[in-house]
């Protein structure tokens, strides 16, 4: 299944135990997912680091890894195709 996630569902990310990280980095997760987001999403991530900090309850330099991360389990797409 092909889904499009937006900054919005990626922020939840962040946080640790949360399904939405699951589904992203889990291969043995029930649902086959395949999941794509525009370009953008990665800029919109940066602009609210701080606050995606603050609401995952970490350190800022605990951002960075979790966003490479996301960069490898989903599809980014460049904003032209959009």
């Amino acid at each position: 299944m092909l889904l499009v996630v937006d900054a919005n569902i990626l922020f939840s990310f962040f946080r640790k135990g949360t399904l939405t990280r699951e589904l992203i980095v889990n291969p043995d997760f029930k649902y086959n997912l395949q999941l794509v987001a525009p370009e953008k999403v990665l800029s919109e991530l940066d602009k609210h680091k701080i606050e995606i900090c603050k609401k995952a309850e970490i350190e800022e330099d605990e951002f960075e890894f979790p966003r490479e991360v996301l960069e490898v389990f989903i599809g980014i797409v460049p904003d032209e195709f959009w």
